[in-house]
């Protein structure tokens, strides 16, 4: 994901026909490759029985956010100006999802380092150590984006 967007400041910037596609051929392949890694992830978040809900809404959210909003927004850029600056704008939207992905890590990040200093924590406690409450851990719970 983070490749695509930048490879897609290469195909904003790129004047001729060549310095254009050859970007491009990479912000396709790199952004069609992160498509099953990112639906893995998210069906591996979600309790099996939310499984099926959970896939088909993100779907839908792709479907209406990404193939349709996306050339509909591209297209009245372009009426408004021209083909260059529609393109421009759909490739240079790509840092929203960049900003979600680190967010994303940020969060999990986060819910690892709660998750290790509870273990620690109940460790402690069973072994006859010093008590840890989750009070004194000052590892936050999640970061909000």
């Amino acid at each position: 994901g983070a490749a695509a967007s930048i490879v897609g400041i290469f195909c904003i910037l790129a004047e001729t026909t060549v310095a254009f596609l050859i970007p491009m051929w990479v912000v396709l392949c790199v952004g069609g490759a992160i498509v099953p890694v990112s639906m893995g992830l998210t069906m591996a978040s979600i309790p099996p029985a939310l499984r099926p809900m959970a896939s088909s809404s993100s779907n839908i959210a792709y479907n209406f956010l990404g193939y349709f909003l996306g050339p509909l927004v591209c297209g009245y850029i372009i009426e408004w100006s021209s083909l260059q600056w529609g393109i421009r704008s759909c490739l240079s939207v790509s840092w929203v999802g960049l900003a979600f992905m680190f967010c994303a890590y940020w969060s999990a990040k986060a819910q690892e380092a709660t998750a290790v200093a509870n273990d620690v924590a109940q460790f402690q406690m069973s072994s006859g150590g010093s008590v840890i409450t989750q009070a004194s851990v000052s590892v936050p719970d999640s970061i909000d984006c």
